[in-house]
């Protein structure tokens, strides 16, 4: 990569569900009431945002996905989202798919890359590196090909298991964002019950209110000020990418990056025989992909379940198995990545696969 990279560059995101009525543990009832009823506890819809930042500080336009199979299952877009340029779009069942993925690069990364090149003076063809996780689209030969029409931009892969530590989204900003749409939605729901009670309602009326056509543009609107209110918290996002990559190694240090460089050079036949293998050596690595993708979907949390703080969710077994390093991962030439895929196993899984968003831990 020639001249300067600039920080602006390097960008994370990752897809996360939002309920369109936030869960609570608790509510409103006369005293010695021998029964309370929990109005949408059993509450599932959901819509997908997808979180994206640069190492900048930047906050990406948000790509919201709605259920649906038409364009007719869209809010309606007001002019702050529009100034915003949120990407609204939908599919099946709300989940992020090949489709929205490719959307979402073309509708989001490339636009962002092309302003960040133009406001700093950068050269034209100045790379982009997406770093992304472990995810079956992420990865599959359908999607790492079809992103070749971009070579501008380079894709990084995390570890599996390593997005809670490695992925700014999951590290810093997934949470507060859904916060911020809770809050906002406890806050609108708290007025209603308020308004009924202050007018002389014998019984509160919360279900009319919960229609989809009510809380599409609310959360629409409430997607808006929660990205917003982090967008203008620069440093938070920065320091973010500070806890999930910079403690490890600040990628923007050219003594760093020159000894990294020199690392590799003298490693340069180690790593080469780690990466080339037999081919039943290819497979098991295969392999453990597939098994990796299904202990991820093991491991999503259910929204409907008590969490057990500190208990260990994943169903995989360590034990007796050597320490995993975190070097090849900050080393990895990402040409390796695209070089493969003549040779991807016939076990890959299909790109139609949809990721599922209620809540996840890899």
């Amino acid at each position: 990569m020639k001249g300067t990279f600039h920080k602006s560059l390097l960008i994370n995101f990752d897809q996360t569900g939002i309920n369109l009525v936030s869960k609570s543990n608790y509510t409103y009832e006369k005293k010695g009431s021998k029964s309370v009823r929990m109005v949408g506890q059993e509450d599932k819809r959901q819509i997908t945002a997808v979180v994206g930042s640069s190492a900048d500080g930047d906050l990406l336009p948000l790509q919201l996905i709605f259920q649906g199979k038409t364009d007719a299952s869209h809010p309606e877009l007001t002019s702050t989202v529009r100034q915003a340029q949120f990407h609204i779009t939908h599919s099946e069942n709300h989940w992020s798919n090949q489709d929205t993925m490719q959307q979402y690069v073309e509708q989001i990364i490339i636009p962002y890359m092309n302003q960040k090149i133009k406001e700093h003076n950068l050269p034209p063809d100045s790379k982009a590196i997406v770093q992304l996780d472990c995810w079956s689209v992420h990865k599959s030969v359908e999607f790492r090909s079809w992103i070749k029409k971009y070579p501008q931009l380079i894709l990084v892969f995390i570890p599996p298991n390593c997005t809670s530590t490695l992925q700014v989204a999951d590290v810093m900003l997934n949470t507060p964002f859904k916060h911020g749409i809770k809050r906002r939605f406890n806050q609108w729901l708290a007025g209603i019950v308020e308004e009924q009670i202050e007018a002389g309602a014998e019984m509160i009326q919360i279900q009319p209110h919960l229609r989809m056509s009510v809380l599409k543009p609310l959360m629409l609107q409430w997607s808006f000020e929660a990205w917003n209110q982090m967008r203008q918290q620069r440093q938070f996002i920065m320091s973010g990418w500070h806890q999930s990559l910079f403690f490890l190694m600040n990628v923007f240090d050219q003594q760093q990056q020159t000894a990294a460089l020199q690392e590799v050079v003298q490693n340069a036949l180690q790593l080469e025989m780690h990466f080339a293998g037999t081919d039943e050596q290819e497979q098991d690595e295969d392999d453990k992909w597939d098994e990796a993708d299904s202990d991820e979907e093991k491991d999503e949390l259910d929204l409907m379940k008590e969490i057990h703080i500190g208990t260990r969710r994943s169903s995989r077994n360590n034990i007796g198995k050597p320490p995993q390093t975190l070097h090849a991962y900050m080393r990895l030439d990402p040409e390796a990545i695209e070089s493969d895929d003549e040779e991807e196993s016939s076990d890959t899984p299909p790109a139609s696969k949809k990721r599922k968003t209620s809540s996840k831990k890899k």
